[in-house]
């Protein structure tokens, strides 16, 4: 995790079905750390399309030393883009995926750290 005001998560999804493999349903929960010990961080998630037009906002007001998760994202079902974070505090961004086989198998999942801007 890298500290920072801004942070993009560079794959954001809701309920999405990739049509090359057998897992679907995949979605989407963005984290934000406050990283402040004494100040609240006032938070805006910009969700955007794979054209980088604005689909969908979430604000978070985060207390310090706390944090806040943004799922399921406030978007359609099919979504398939990105997420850009920011804060006038420093913040901390871990997006967490889901993957749901079409098998009704066994769910898989994976997260990364938000990319420092």
């Amino acid at each position: 995790m890298e500290i920072c005001t801004i942070s993009t998560v560079p794959v954001v999804y809701k309920n999405y079905n990739h049509p090359l493999n057998n897992y679907s349903l995949r979605s989407t929960g963005i984290s934000v750390l406050n990283l402040s010990a004494t100040q609240q961080a006032i938070v805006a998630v910009f969700f955007r399309n794979s054209d980088g037009t604005l689909a969908a906002t979430s604000n978070l007001t985060i207390q310090p030393n706390s944090a806040s998760t943004v799922y399921p994202a406030p978007l359609g079902d099919g979504f398939a883009g990105s997420a850009s974070i920011e804060s006038g505090q420093p913040i901390a961004v871990v997006a967490n995926h889901i993957y749901s086989p079409d098998n009704a198998g066994a769910d898989l999942a994976s997260c990364h750290g938000g990319v420092n801007r």
